[in-house]
């Protein structure tokens, strides 16, 4: 899913969320939300689906649900080394630091 920018998303479409998050179409997409399988509200006659609940039915922890749509700086208080956490959990090169939203970059030079 590369070039996906979740951040400032608070809701989806039930379609964006089926195939951004699980890959389906937009009929299969509104069958699992029917189904319950994707996270959904009804607004007037508008099914949406809440971005944190959708991150959260994948198994994202509320803090890297936060950082993904930009309501938490990686950098500031625990969120570095959360993030630290994360990345060496996902076998990324120790020393390269991590933002959300931009990849992994090396550190400054010092």
């Amino acid at each position: 899913m590369t070039g996906v920018d979740l951040r400032g998303r608070l809701v989806l479409t039930v379609p964006e969320a089926g195939r951004l998050l699980w890959g389906l179409g937009r009929d299969a997409s509104y069958a699992a939300a029917e189904r319950g399988e994707i996270p959904c509200r009804t607004v007037g006659r508008r099914k949406v689906v809440p971005t944190h609940a959708a991150l959260k039915k994948l198994g994202m922890s509320d803090h890297l649900i936060a950082l993904t749509l930009g309501l938490a700086d990686p950098l500031e208080g625990d969120g570095a080394e959360q993030m630290a956490a994360h990345a060496e959990a996902a076998g990324m090169t120790p020393g390269l630091r991590v933002v959300a939203g931009a990849g992994s970059h090396p550190p400054p030079e010092a």
